[in-house]
């Protein structure tokens, strides 16, 4: 099994279309995802998709869009050893201070990374770490639509994709 990710944008708002197969033409391969585009936040965002090949072999991937109007960087395919964090949610909403928890999917003693930001943005800035599956936000605005940025570190420089889950206080 192994992931593709990259970093995608478009100025028009079409989806990039990921395929796979066993020969080098888009013809004769499978569409194995849509990522979709976030013209909203005028800005990269991180997608990733999981393949599992149905045999042994040599295989090819191919990046699709229906308009030239589309910038993507940061491709990479790993095989895939370490997970995101699963079923991110509010434990508590307070005035001032937000817990948010999630459920690791990787081995325990487990680090995670994650960053906080009113608006969406990528990469995350102002990374914290953490080895808990929770997380004390404090000095929160009140009212206000925050972006929570997490992702799991699986030893040496092996990270998941980022997950982001939005909220508000």
């Amino acid at each position: 099994t192994y992931i593709l990710s990259l970093d995608f944008y478009s100025f028009n708002g079409d989806d990039l279309l990921v395929y796979a197969g066993t020969f080098p033409a888009i013809q004769q391969m499978v569409l194995i995802d849509t990522f979709a585009s976030s013209v909203e936040t005028n800005n990269f965002s991180q997608h990733f998709t999981i393949y599992s090949p149905p045999a042994d072999g040599v295989y090819y991937f191919a990046l699709r869009s229906l308009h030239a109007d589309i910038y993507v960087d940061n491709i990479a395919i790993e095989k895939y050893t370490c997970t995101p964090p699963d079923s991110i949610h509010v434990a508590v909403n307070e005035l001032n201070n937000v817990v948010l928890a999630w459920t690791p999917t990787t081995s325990p003693g487990a680090t995670f990374e994650y960053a906080v930001a009113s608006f969406q943005t990528y990469p995350p800035e102002d990374v914290q770490l953490t080895s808990e599956d929770t997380v004390q936000l404090t000095g929160l605005s009140p009212s206000t639509p925050y972006y929570f940025y997490l992702r799991a570190g699986c030893g040496g420089n092996s990270y998941s994709p980022w997950q982001v889950f939005s909220f508000d206080t």
